[in-house]
């Protein structure tokens, strides 16, 4: 699909779509490089917050999230509409920025009702408990280092709370969604139908993850060895998954086959529209022209009659 009659505008295009789509998912894991230690150091006696009083840091991290709300808003409105362009690009084999985002537009509205309603359950569970060992650890005024202890400790367990719900993202980022955008299903119902069809076969699908995490790693080693040789450049929004749109279109076509082998009914990759091949169908046959395929018995045989 991107190497087969394909240019500049193409790549481009999957490479806008796909950093649309990371408004939601996150970006690049490999990008982070956090250090358990800056917790301490950010509490500690003469760290930013460390002069502040609970109360105040209360009430500036309560205007921070007021003021991130529209942000965050709008940041899940453009990745569920790239969601729904990407999934709707592999599944056809061509890429069509403007019309695809037009057709898209229901699927992708409910795309992003489903990620709303995900972010308002997951910060009704998590914000609660955060602001709840937050607050234990700032009430260890005089024992910095036992606050920034007992914060890593509530960080570990909010984890433990947080892997349930990402399990239930991934399933539906792989397998929900693409079937909302091919058969244009709501949430429920495109659940409904995927539970159904991988009912006793619980063991393929966390094989796909097994596969799905050591892709994630190749991904972002070459991503990383692309963005050290180009100096950084590669590692630009949009140019970034312009040049790592191959992996991208191969990620999202590996859930979408895997998605086809619970069933026919669950298929969702198109025909290309020309007998050269194309993304989502098999290597094409001999071209034989206007006179057709030749018969089971071989050759093209006589004229009728004879």
């Amino acid at each position: 699909m991107l190497f087969v009659r394909s240019s500049v505008g193409v790549w481009f295009s999957f490479g806008l779509a796909f950093f649309l789509q990371d408004c939601v998912e996150g970006g690049n894991s490999y990008n982070f490089n956090g250090d358990p230690g800056s917790v301490q150091r950010m509490f500690s006696e003469h760290g930013p917050l460390g002069k502040y009083e609970t109360g105040e840091l209360l009430l500036f991290g309560g205007i921070a999230l007021l003021v991130s709300i529209p942000i965050l808003v709008l940041a899940l409105w453009l990745g569920a509409r790239g969601q729904a362009v990407a999934l709707r690009s592999v599944m056809s084999g061509y890429m069509n920025l403007g019309a695809q985002w037009t057709d898209t537009r229901e699927a992708g509205g409910r795309i992003f009702g489903w990620h709303l309603r995900f972010a308002l359950l997951s910060s009704l569970i998590l914000l609660p408990l955060v602001g709840a060992f937050v607050a234990l650890g700032l009430s260890v005024n005089d024992a910095p280092d036992t606050r920034a202890a007992v914060i890593l400790g509530a960080l570990f367990c909010i984890g433990i709370v947080l892997l349930p719900l990402m399990a239930y993202r991934c399933l539906v980022r792989n397998f929900v969604f693409p079937l909302m955008v091919g058969k244009n299903l709501s949430s429920r119902d495109a659940w409904q139908l995927f539970r159904g069809a991988a009912r006793g076969k619980v063991g393929g699908v966390l094989l796909f993850f097994v596969a799905r995490f050591l892709i994630g790693m190749a991904g972002g080693m070459v991503a990383l060895v692309s963005t050290l040789i180009t100096c950084c450049i590669g590692a630009l929004p949009i140019l970034h998954q312009t040049v790592m749109a191959p992996f991208y279109v191969f990620e999202r076509s590996h859930a979408l086959y895997t998605l086809a082998s619970l069933g026919p009914e669950l298929s969702l990759l198109e025909t290309p529209p020309d007998e050269f091949g194309g993304f989502g169908a098999s290597m094409p046959g001999p071209y034989y022209g206007a006179q057709g395929a030749p018969p089971p018995a071989g050759g093209f045989g006589g004229p009728p009659g004879v």
